[in-house]
């Protein structure tokens, strides 16, 4: 922004920003920014539209006489505030985005200070000593007062008055935004929101806002994704490696490491520290962080089924491990493990120093998620966990989809790789899973039908792995190619490997009991019988 004023961009220091912008997209990229809801009503007449066309829409948030808009004061200076429960603020909204948008063509916005923060308490002029402002009961908040750091509670929307209003300014935001974005760009766009309400992730996702580069305030972004799970907003994360403080590099690469199993990763920090992305580390950071990288991109076609999910069902994206074991008391108070859906337990160190963390295993099967090799359940373990190693165990009668990268750094390119499965077997019953996969940028995918969606079973009894299209809805240029299967829990190794009859390449792992299936290039538009005897 010049000057933090909204819908700029500084032309002495960003001047070639434009066609950075094109060079990213030629790239397979996307770039999205930061927009605050203050407005500056402090530039010189003429020079700033969107002051005066909000002005001249009415489309402000009013003081509390209702005589002009309230004035406080943010980044820019003194600014007004947007009203998003006015119909007539979505059409604003919209039309300064999509002017800046013919010049800079980003493709999401990330809708910060929107609680909505305020420099001063209230107003430049204070607020109105009356029974909102100073009602009866006041919750344990900053200062103790309702207009610490915000608007004034009295102020007046299209809707109600701001109290009643207070905890939903950024959700209506997120809805403007969202609208607005899909008018311009007719097609799935990323909008992130430091304040939420319950139902806001229909529209956006949510970052925990300004945390620490503090070991504390890692082990906190557990529960915290976790409880916004039960809120309805599964696309949500925490400023990696801690936003205000300086951060170290054992800090850093452990929190990159949990970072890679939020639903939203992004490695942020204020002005003023020192720089905390990957590159200014050591080599040795710099590949374990590179390394939870990839095991991310890698996992990615799983993340997308689990949103999928998330996005027809309402479940959570990540999940504590008493919704997988409601019986077991255990499970109740553990917040530094947690599950990406239903397949993969994540158990990470959370402490500096440490190189070992205990890790409860629920009575159930369990894969080592690196070696396949088998851990038992129904334990606490010590596990290893050296500098360069997040401990992730897959559970028992799942199957999850993959896709390694190979070498791709954006998903544009890593979506084009052949995918593979992670199969894990039980003694007795089927491993199930499934793979929902459309073009990544299509609205509304689900609704319209243009979308692939497959199931997988497998099973010792008998020795086989079967796919069913139920949904033949996107099939990409490049195909679908699967590529390979690893097969965790083989008791011996097969003689034999066919896919619909058809000899397959194969590998079994005697000590882990795993069995890898290679060089397949099947077509997974066709349905697939695999028999291992």
């Amino acid at each position: 922004m010049r000057d933090h004023l909204d819908w700029t961009y500084d032309p002495k220091q960003y001047g070639d920003l434009p066609g950075i912008v094109q060079d990213l997209h030629a790239h397979g990229q996307h770039y999205v920014m930061i927009v605050d809801p203050g407005i500056s009503n402090q530039q010189p007449k003429g020079t700033y539209p969107p002051y005066e066309d909000g002005l001249a829409q009415q489309v402000f948030i009013m003081n509390e006489k209702g005589n002009a808009p309230l004035e406080g004061v943010v980044w820019p200076g003194k600014t007004v505030y947007p009203d998003f429960t006015n119909p007539a603020t979505q059409d604003y909204w919209f039309y300064q985005a999509s002017l800046f948008h013919q010049r800079v063509a980003f493709d999401g916005l990330w809708t910060d200070m929107n609680e909505p923060s305020d420099f001063v308490a209230g107003s430049t002029t204070g607020c109105e000593a009356n029974n909102l402002t100073n009602p009866p009961y006041i919750p344990k908040i900053l200062d103790g007062k309702l207009a610490a750091k915000t608007i004034c509670p009295g102020a007046q929307q299209n809707l109600s008055i701001h109290y009643n209003l207070h905890s939903m300014y950024g959700h209506f935001e997120v809805i403007a935004t969202q609208k607005a974005l899909q008018k311009i760009r007719k097609k799935r766009s990323l909008v992130i929101t430091r304040s939420s309400f319950p139902g806001t992730g229909h529209f956006g996702g949510h970052w925990s806002g300004d945390n620490q580069a503090l070991w504390s305030h890692l082990y906190y972004s557990i529960p915290f994704i976790l409880n916004f799970q039960m809120f309805g907003i599964s696309q949500v994360g925490s400023d990696i490696c801690g936003f205000i403080g300086e951060t170290t590099e054992e800090l850093c690469t452990r929190w990159m490491q949990v970072g890679a199993f939020y639903p939203f990763m992004r490695n942020h920090n204020t002005i003023g520290t020192k720089d905390q992305d990957p590159a200014v580390f050591s080599s040795g950071a710099q590949d374990a962080m590179r390394e939870a990288l990839v095991i991310r991109y890698t996992l990615l076609p799983y993340l997308n089924t689990l949103f999928y999910h998330s996005h027809i069902e309402g479940t959570g994206v990540v999940q504590p491990l008493m919704y997988m074991y409601p019986k077991d008391t255990q499970t109740y108070a553990i917040d530094k493990q947690f599950m990406w859906g239903s397949g993969l337990m994540i158990s990470p160190v959370l402490d500096q120093g440490q190189t070992e963390v205990r890790a409860y295993f629920p009575d159930d099967t369990w894969y080592d998620y690196y070696t396949g090799e088998p851990v038992p359940g129904g334990h606490t373990i010590l596990l290893s966990a050296p500098l360069e190693k997040i401990n992730l165990h897959v559970r028992g009668a799942t199957i999850i989809p993959t896709q390694p990268p190979g070498g791709a750094t954006t998903t544009t390119y890593a979506r084009m790789q052949p995918f593979s499965l992670i199969v894990a077997l039980i003694e007795v019953g089927y491993a199930n899973g499934d793979l929902y996969w459309d073009d990544g940028e299509s609205l509304d995918a689900v609704e319209n039908g243009k979308y692939t969606y497959i199931t997988f079973q497998g099973s010792l009894r008998p020795n086989q792995i079967k796919s069913t299209v139920v949904k033949a809805g996107y099939a990409p240029s490049a195909g679908m190619k699967l590529g390979s299967v690893k097969v965790m829990g083989v008791p011996a190794p097969p003689g034999d490997v066919t896919i619909n009859g058809v000899k397959a390449m194969f590998k079994y792992n005697e000590n882990a009991k795993m069995l890898d299936i290679t060089n397949l290039n099947w077509d997974l538009m066709k349905p697939f019988t695999i028999i291992f005897n």
